[in-house]
């Protein structure tokens, strides 16, 4: 599982919003059941709020349960 940290920039003079990624986090899985892939995500992630996007695997299926906003695409 790899995962990416962002966070929003905003250029004060002229209010354009951008993303910087700050760091990659890589683990290595055992399987790919929901199960192992809730636990290691929950782990990985602070408490702050996020926002997270995947691809439609099943193995995410509890993400949402876990994060504010989950958005998975093809």
């Amino acid at each position: 599982m790899i995962m990416a940290e962002s966070t929003v920039l905003e250029n004060i003079d002229t209010g354009k919003v951008d993303r910087q990624c700050r760091y990659f986090k890589a683990n290595v899985l055992e399987d790919h059941k929901a199960d192992g892939t809730d636990t290691t995500f929950n782990s990985a992630i602070d408490d702050e709020q996020s926002i997270v996007f995947t691809d439609k695997s099943t193995s995410y299926v509890n993400i949402a349960d876990y994060v504010e906003v989950h958005m998975t695409e093809k």
